[in-house]
């Protein structure tokens, strides 16, 4: 199984919410990984958590499973772009779908 792995952190002096804690949720992936039968999986983990970025990941490789963790409502998702800086967008993303 193939994941890619999002984690969006904007810096916390550009946005009001909470830190993630990104070793956390890496860890907690890479644990939940571990103890798929058969081996595990292979999982990508992308070092800036921006709309570009996971697209161009999408559509280089195969994956099985987009793992995003990151702030939200029920009108705003919050990536990061790539200079830390909060991206809010909608959270139906059409433009994730091949």
């Amino acid at each position: 199984m193939k994941i890619l792995a999002a984690i969006a952190a904007p810096d916390e002096t550009k946005t009001p919410s909470a830190p993630l804690d990104v070793e956390a949720e890496m860890q907690a992936v890479l644990d939940a990984v571990s103890g798929l039968p058969g081996g595990g999986g292979q999982v990508r983990i992308l070092e800036v958590a921006s709309l570009p970025q996971i697209q161009a990941a999408l559509e280089a490789e195969e994956f099985h499973v987009l793992h995003l963790s990151a702030h939200g409502t029920a009108t705003v998702v919050e990536l990061e772009d790539e200079d830390g800086a909060p991206d809010r967008l909608p959270p139906k993303m059409p433009y994730l779908r091949r």
